[in-house]
């Protein structure tokens, strides 16, 4: 349930309740004996029941129930500003806003001009051309941006010369004034997402989804991965050690936290993203051959206690495949779950049940994790400002991985909380040229073999001279 509202009462007490609403500008007015308690506006701007409950242990009585309602009376010529996309992310970033604007009059709209005005500058766009009929409403994208400044602060939008108008029929309902919010993320700071996923579950087309929405607007802070189960992309590792944290298919932890749902990334990543790090990771690696050398090296930032590891996951992007394993389930198809709108503009509804592999492109797929889903332990138990260290590992990549679409991805675990105390995540290319670190030149690292049939077993010491064991 969506909490819009909550105001203060005497208990024992009787008292008017009353709820005065605008349907025409969705606000919705609260009163307690006559007095106005709070407005909010509405999602869902409609009235269908009243449902009034107590909760466990709770009693009230209800008495003398009545309604009344006064038709709205609508001019000739009316544009009205009804509502707008939320406007949120961080500091400096740029937003393109979304607006919705309706028809609150009796004859067609054929064009208007839409505006906001917001950190002292004003963008509009002209709409031409339409024919938006009576109580009709239409979603006008902007084609400029807007960059957010820190914290909330107001925007005014408003509609004007509609039909070529000076001012239309009732000039009240022409601007909307909206806090656009959001926050400065901490310094160095990224956060990681895992989503759990297969080609058989039918509505993980909404976790990925929100991991490509995630990536458009959040990229460089968030890293996402898709984390498969029982399908072609499988890591076996990974799959198992992610399946205690979840709840079902889809399923997202953000940082390693509470179980979520995946279309929920932004409310934690928003959370998360202001956390300052205990810790930074740089990325370096060298190619031998088929195997990828990876140095992950922890600058600590904070004083900090144990205990405390270190994982790094491979992250391959925009895998394809063939075959019936490689066709995803969709449950939205058909729309009688809703539309599920992709970065591209594509509809999951509008797809088949069983989306074809030729037409599937599986984004941020976690390819291996190393030396497991918990990490290896950091060297010490506690670590001081300036202390760094130096974790190796070797991955073999396999024939079909495509090496330029794959990132290499550090998580610094807190294993107090068992969360994800901060992330990196820099291409392959992008490691090479901060170099291999040469503390792993003399020592022995763990290669983790990541096909399907042998995920999990590890070749150690690495290099070997005499002896090598083979771990499962």
């Amino acid at each position: 349930a969506i909490n819009f509202l909550s105001i203060p009462f005497n208990l024992n007490t009787w008292f008017n309740l009353s709820i005065k609403v605008d349907l025409t500008n969705n606000v919705w007015e609260v009163y307690i004996d006559n007095n106005i308690q709070g407005t909010f506006n509405n999602t869902i701007n409609q009235i269908a029941s009243l449902d009034l409950y107590p909760i466990g242990g709770h009693e009230f009585w209800i008495d003398d129930v009545c309604y009344s309602h006064t038709p709205a009376v609508l001019p000739a010529v009316n544009g009205q500003v009804l509502s707008v996309i939320p406007i949120e992310g961080l500091s400096g970033q740029d937003r393109y806003p979304s607006v919705e604007v309706r028809n609150l009059g009796v004859n067609p709209i054929n064009s208007f001009d839409v505006s906001i005005d917001y950190n002292g500058s004003i963008i509009s766009e002209s709409i031409t051309g339409v024919n938006l009929t009576s109580l009709m409403s239409m979603q006008v994208d902007f084609s400029n941006s807007i960059t957010l400044l820190p914290g909330s602060s107001n925007a005014t939008i408003y509609v004007s010369y509609v039909n070529g108008l000076f001012a239309d029929g009732d000039p009240t309902d022409d601007t909307l004034q909206y806090n656009v919010n959001s926050v400065i993320p901490a310094t160095g700071k990224l956060v990681i997402g895992e989503e759990a996923t297969g080609t058989w579950c039918g509505w993980c087309p909404r976790g990925s989804v929100a991991l490509n929405w995630m990536d458009k607007d959040y990229h460089g802070y968030f890293q996402g991965i898709a984390v498969h189960n029982a399908d072609p992309m499988v890591d076996n590792v990974y799959d198992i050690g992610l399946a205690p944290y979840i709840s079902g298919y889809p399923s997202a932890l953000v940082d390693r936290g509470p179980d979520i749902d995946p279309s929920a990334f932004k409310g934690d990543f928003l959370q998360r993203i202001v956390v300052n790090p205990n810790a930074e990771i740089t990325n370096g690696a060298k190619i031998v051959g088929d195997t990828l050398k990876v140095s992950l090296k922890v600058d600590i930032k904070n004083n900090i206690t144990g205990p405390w590891s270190l994982a790094c996951a491979l992250v391959e992007d925009s895998v394809t495949g063939q075959g019936t394993q490689w066709y995803q389930a969709n449950y939205y198809s058909g729309g009688g779950s809703g539309s599920l709108v992709d970065v591209d503009g594509s509809d999951w509804a509008q797809k088949p049940g069983n989306v074809p592999d030729y037409m599937m492109v599986y984004r941020h797929v976690g390819r291996a994790i190393a030396p497991g889903f918990n990490g290896g332990a950091m060297d010490l138990q506690g670590y001081q400002v300036g202390d760094t260290e130096t974790h190796c590992f070797d991955f073999v990549l396999q024939p079909d991985w495509d090496r330029t679409k794959i990132h290499i991805v550090g998580m610094f675990i807190n294993g107090f909380t068992n969360m994800i105390d901060n992330g990196s995540s820099t291409s392959i290319d992008a490691a090479v040229v901060n170099g291999y670190d040469l503390s792993c030149q003399t020592t022995t690292s763990t290669i983790y073999l990541e096909g399907p049939e042998d995920a999990g077993i590890q070749l150690y010491p690495n290099p070997a001279k005499d002896n090598i064991e083979i771990k499962n």
